[in-house]
């Protein structure tokens, strides 16, 4: 089984088409059928449609178990899309006290 069974097969189960999937991805028509060709963006944004990691799609297998939330995983995807000083101010956002502690002590 290939990257474009599996996302047949994904279609499939989630009571859709590789047509209706392009469109709502915003991918040209018949793009998933040259899945060989496909970039990792569009690898992953296949993979996070379906909830599925790039490493299944690719292979069949999930390295991990995890299933993220579609919200949190668009979090992470907008982060990774930020600039540095947005993803900075992100980082500083996310801070845990006991780091603020350290950063003072250090200061």
């Amino acid at each position: 089984m290939d990257v474009v069974d599996r996302i047949k097969m994904l279609c499939k189960k989630n009571g859709t088409t590789i047509s209706k999937l392009e469109k709502e991805l915003g991918f040209g028509n018949g793009s998933i059928a040259k899945a060989r060709d496909m970039t990792a963006k569009r690898l992953n944004e296949v993979a996070k449609h379906f909830g599925v990691s790039i490493n299944y799609l690719l292979t069949g297998e999930d390295l991990l178990e995890v299933r993220i939330d579609p919200f949190f995983a668009t979090l992470i995807q907008k982060y990774v899309e930020a600039d540095p000083v947005t993803q900075s101010n992100v980082r500083l956002l996310l801070k845990m006290p006991e780091e603020e502690q350290q950063e003072k002590r250090e200061a």
